[in-house]
């Protein structure tokens, strides 16, 4: 199996607060890398012997196989999807009242109704929630049956705030410095290192 390099650490820290098990990264780049060889084989060798430093092609390793699925896994996965297209539906209408532009517009109130998916929805972290729906901000509230949805009720608010000129993302004013959210100012820095 490839093992991940810095350049994989690099993109991982681009992401702050988003974190990948290290068996898990190895075997996506792993299984990429094998998948991708037939459609950019140059490229795939070149990235083998980055990550390996073997002379060996990438053309020359076998095929991934399939291996055990964690049914449990999909069914939550299948859960949240199944959340989100309530939360697209809800942001279609408003879209269409003329209420926002763009879901990065929306503060969202959301309460999720089926137990199943409660449970998984309060797995996730405010971050991971805001981008699950692609929304700038997320509060779990109850709500009344005239946003009943199919497995939650939704609410579509204008988010306020302050538009972040990198992520377009809406925040509190003093959550934005130099026009940046947080979050965007840390990859700034991180980029701003590497460059030196």
């Amino acid at each position: 199996m490839v093992k991940k390099s810095k350049a994989l650490n690099k993109i991982k820290d681009t992401l702050p607060g988003f974190i990948v098990p290290s068996d898990c990264s190895d075997k996506v780049l792993d299984t990429l890398l094998r998948l991708l060889t037939p459609i950019i084989p140059h490229t795939m060798d070149e990235l083998y012997t980055e990550l390996t430093g073997s002379a060996k092609s990438a053309q020359l390793l076998s095929m991934p196989t399939k291996e055990k699925v964690d049914e449990d896994l999909l069914k939550e996965f299948e859960a949240l999807l199944n959340l989100r297209n309530d939360v697209l539906k809800a942001i279609e209408v408003a879209r269409g009242e003329g209420l926002v532009k763009s879901s990065q517009e929306v503060s969202l109130d959301i309460d999720v109704t089926d137990e199943e998916t409660r449970k998984v929805f309060n797995k996730l972290s405010k971050l991971e929630q805001t981008r699950l729906f692609i929304v700038s901000d997320v509060v779990t509230t109850e709500l009344g049956d005239d946003y009943k949805q199919e497995v939650s009720k939704v609410k579509v608010n204008v988010h306020t705030g302050v538009k972040c000129e990198r992520c377009w993302n809406r925040f509190e004013e003093s959550e934005v410095e130099n026009c940046m959210c947080k979050r965007c100012n840390e990859a700034m820095k991180f980029y701003e290192r590497l460059e030196k």
